[in-house]
């Protein structure tokens, strides 16, 4: 049939294939990447609600964006990368270790 796969590889997406490496690393992404991609999110959409909710003089939003808005979001993407590049670097775990570990 046209939808079955010769390998189990091509079958998986990069979801699946994510969360499984992410279950070999010790949850890493689960446990501290999710809360920084939130924060992450509430970065992105902080700039406009401070620049349109807050009457800003030319000197305090340069303040904002080089004090704040762009080291803030640097950090939090720096943080994000090296989160993923663990995970990503994790082996996959096959079908036979999966049953040795489910078996104990």
């Amino acid at each position: 049939m046209w939808f079955q796969q010769d390998s189990e590889k091509r079958a998986n997406s990069w979801l699946v294939t994510f969360d499984e490496r992410d279950a070999t690393s010790g949850n890493w992404f689960h446990r501290f990447g999710r809360p920084v991609v939130v924060l992450f999110l509430l970065h992105l959409i902080s700039y406009p609600i401070v620049t349109n909710l807050f009457d800003l003089t030319p000197f305090q939003s340069f303040l904002f964006v080089v004090g704040y808005y762009l080291p803030s979001g640097l950090i939090l993407t720096i943080i994000l990368f090296v989160l993923l590049r663990r995970v990503l670097k994790q082996p996959l775990m096959r079908e036979n270790e999966k049953m040795n570990t489910s078996d104990t």
